[in-house]
């Protein structure tokens, strides 16, 4: 495979010319847009083996399946818990503890779902026709099965469905059982199949043998005593594996090139020999699932895209359905299963991954009936699951508009794959990107005309206004004042340090850092003390300071450069031992450490000002400008300068800027809304001290859990007034983007290592890095 970055440059010099080829009134690409024909699915060796930009932008080609509402299952009584399909029924246990979670509620026991599992627990296990319809109780726990829960199901042959029953007050006491022929009975204790390893994956063949992958690289074979018959280790990485059509067993397998990951393979699983058989590749990327085939596919596998069925022979793969266009956003998926091809059956959960009730099925519908809409392509190198329910609540709203998501990501190497599509002719019409597309900056897509000026298009919308937004958010998303792309919110980004001795003045020069940092000779800078790691911190934030992408002109041998350099060398050129690193606050107080750099949002910022009882500043990136902060804006969507359906592509690119968007997606994004008026909302959530509803109808309850993922030993508690007030004043100081073009910092990097070494001076790095970043440049207007 590949290196990404090794084919970019090349795909992308040549992705403007090929665009504007393919943007004539060749016959072509008239029938790309030509709306009136069909096409199968995409089929061939191998994942996206078709032109998919092509492809997506007829609506009937795609394989859409739509959410049934006449499905139902009668007579579960509990939580809906794991869940595996055995031909034509679904063997589904639920949990029942008389108990239900809440925000403040989380420590009385596990918590799967909305349930919390504690020592009354009932478990149950159903049998359920996969077409819906009554659920059959298969085994209610006993006394003694109060507190446990079933999982880690498992397929084997025929009606033999094998499980763990786990006490969850007590994890030593795990038991192996075996449901056959509607009877449970226990094989025995299951910690000896865990052996002191984690354990991936546990697959049963045809014959009753148990299979268990651990971390990814070793394979053991157990008899229904659960004695070990044969163990397997192998070369590169077992992803995963499942039982096939006919009851064998199978894994996919990646091979490394050291770092470089290589071709991902199906191998075939001896389970007597405990070998692995010759491999068939996958031309795929971000394998989520394999699942037992039916239908005459002999396996299933999924991406976070799409489904596809598979046959050995021929190596042959066919998609079997889009998830994007039909409306199931795999990363609020809980469990899914695949019944048959023209069935999906999951559980869904929201985005604070709380269990959504019920059980929902999703069925193919017919070419001629998913609807003549005016197609609109996205082409994206890893679709975010944010972007993708905006995506799906676009398509949801409209009748006339059809956005299909085709996420290059999913295959080996998505640029040339891309390449591949653009070569033939076809332009996306949208691109998602985030700091960049690809390995392509914003700022390089600009200087190649690849995307289209929305300044027109909102100057002369009726409903949107510049106003709307919050002027330095909206601001920073401006290229030489011009808006090449929308988004729903921004992450904004800073360097934070003591206040007693950093002061509260927003930002400081590199000359300012520097004789700081000077000051403070035995202190590390931040969590990395890495010469290379610190670098490309501060390129991250203030590379885009000493390059002039519209002129070409750089400043990479000015002494700001150099103090950056400078402060840098400072560091070690070994990799860090982070066992011996301690808490963000505890270094910055004790003065072993100078600065926190991350993403701040509101209740973030204030965990912080509460771990540090107000006594930490938020300086910023050295600049010049002497910003607090720099934005992100990680779901952004800009128009392509060759798509054909402006107008189209207007009404999405929208959308992203609309008070109906922004507020149903400021509560699953990281981030904060960059509308004015969901702001507000956005703020009275975090600040809420009772559950209630916003003022759009979304229900809201406090935040408040320990952490919340960052190493601060502090409670989060709902935000205050004052702090509202500061997080804003944070934002109202901050400007510019916070990112690094991929291509940039690989000069950068490659040239200070002989500076961080002692190779080379000083000025000279500088002036090589100035030659070299400003031809780059240049040859990139």
């Amino acid at each position: 495979m590949k290196s990404l970055k090794r084919v970019m440059c090349t795909v992308l010099a040549s992705t403007m010319m090929l665009g504007l080829v393919a943007c004539g009134s060749d016959e072509k690409g008239k029938e790309a847009g030509d709306k009136t024909g069909s096409a199968s699915p995409a089929e061939g060796n191998g994942v996206m083996s078709e032109n998919k930009l092509e492809t997506a932008k007829v609506s009937n080609n795609t394989t859409v399946f739509n959410k049934d509402e006449g499905f139902t299952i009668n007579g579960l009584k509990g939580e809906e818990g794991q869940s595996i399909v055995a031909g034509d029924y679904i063997y589904l246990s639920t949990n029942d503890s008389g108990v239900t979670a809440t925000s403040t509620d989380v420590t009385a026991g596990t918590v799967i779902g909305n349930a919390v599992i504690t020592e009354d627990n009932i478990p149950r296990l159903y049998k359920i026709p996969a077409a819906g319809g009554d659920a059959e109780l298969i085994y209610e726990g006993t006394e003694q099965d109060k507190g446990c829960t079933f999982g880690r199901f498992v397929l084997g042959a025929e009606d033999t469905v094998y499980f763990m029953k786990t006490n969850e007050m007590d994890y030593s006491d795990v038991k192996m059982m075996e449901l056959s022929g509607g009877q449970v009975s226990e094989l025995g204790d299951a910690n000896i199949l865990y052996d002191d390893k984690y354990i991936e994956t546990i697959l049963a063949d045809k014959n009753g043998h148990l299979i268990v992958l651990y971390e990814g690289s070793e394979i053991k074979t157990f008899d229904k005593s659960l004695n070990v018959i044969a163990t397997c280790k192998a070369d590169g990485l077992i992803n995963m594996g499942t039982q096939d059509a006919n009851g064998d067993i199978v894994f996919a397998v990646t091979s490394f090139d050291g770092d470089v990951m290589g071709k991902t393979e199906l191998k075939k699983y001896d389970a007597e020999a405990g070998k692995l058989g010759e491999g068939q590749e996958m031309n795929v990327n971000g394998l989520s699932s394999l699942e037992k085939g039916t239908d005459g596919y002999d396996i299933y596998y999924s991406t976070e895209s799409n489904l596809y069925g598979y046959n050995y022979d021929g190596n042959k793969t066919t998609e079997v359905a889009d998830y994007n266009a039909s409306g199931i956003n795999t990363q609020y998926i809980r469990w899914m299963v695949v019944p048959n091809a023209d069935n999906i059956i999951c559980a869904q959960i929201d985005a604070d991954y709380n269990a959504i009730p019920g059980i929902i099925r999703y069925s193919k519908m017919d070419p001629s009936d998913v609807g003549d809409r005016n197609v609109i392509t996205i082409a994206c190198m890893d679709s975010s699951g944010d972007l993708k329910q905006i995506v799906l609540d676009y398509n949801n709203s409209q009748s006339d508009n059809m956005i299909s998501l085709v996420d290059y990501s999913q295959v080996e190497d998505p640029m040339s794959k891309f390449s591949a599509d653009i070569s033939a002719g076809t332009v996306p019409d949208l691109y998602a990107i985030g700091s960049n597309f690809g390995d392509m900056s914003i700022r390089q897509c600009v200087a190649k005309g690849m995307f289209e000026d929305l300044t027109p298009y909102l100057e002369k919308d009726e409903e949107l206004s510049v106003n709307d937004f919050i002027p330095s958010v909206y601001n920073s998303m401006l290229l030489d004042g011009k808006l090449y792309y929308t988004c729903t919110g921004a992450n904004l980004y800073s360097i934070a340090g003591k206040k007693s001795e950093l002061g509260d003045e927003a930002g400081w020069t590199e000359a300012e850092m520097k004789e700081y940092v000077s000051s403070k000779p035995d202190a590390r800078l931040f969590s990395t003390n890495n010469k290379n790691d610190m670098l490309s911190i501060f390129m991250w934030g203030c590379s885009n300071d000493f390059v002039n992408w519209e002129s070409g002109e750089c400043s990479f041998t000015s002494q700001d450069f150099k103090d950056i350099m400078e402060v840098c060398n400072n560091g070690i050129n070994e990799e860090m031992d982070y066992e011996s690193v301690g808490s963000e606050i505890g270094e910055i107080a004790d003065g072993s450490r100078l600065f926190v750099n991350r993403s701040f949002n509101a209740m973030e910022y204030a965990s912080y000002e509460n771990a540090t009882n107000g006594e930490l500043t938020f300086k910023g990136f050295p600049n010049s400008s002497k910003a607090r902060g720099k934005f992100m804006f990680p779901d952004g969507v800009a128009m392509s300068a060759q798509c054909e359906n402006k107008e189209a592509a207007w009404d999405f690119v929208r959308y992203l800027l609309t008070e109906d968007c922004q507020s149903k997606s400021y509560l699953r994004t990281s981030g904060f809304p960059i509308r004015e008026d969901v702001y507000e909302a956005y703020i009275s959530k975090c600040s809420c001290t009772e559950p209630g509803t916003d003022k759009y109808g979304n229900e809201i309850r406090p935040e408040i859990s320990e952490g919340n993922g960052i190493s601060v030993d502090s409670e989060k508690k709902p935000l205050t007034q004052d702090e509202a007030q500061n997080f804003r004043k944070l934002i109202d100081e901050s400007s510019g983007i916070y990112g690094c073009d991929p291509k940039l910092w690989d000069i950068i990097g490659e040239e200070a290592a002989a500076y961080f070494s002692g190779d080379k001076s000083l000025d000279d790095v500088c002036s090589i890095i100035q030659d070299r970043v400003t031809t780059y440049v240049n040859e990139c207007k």
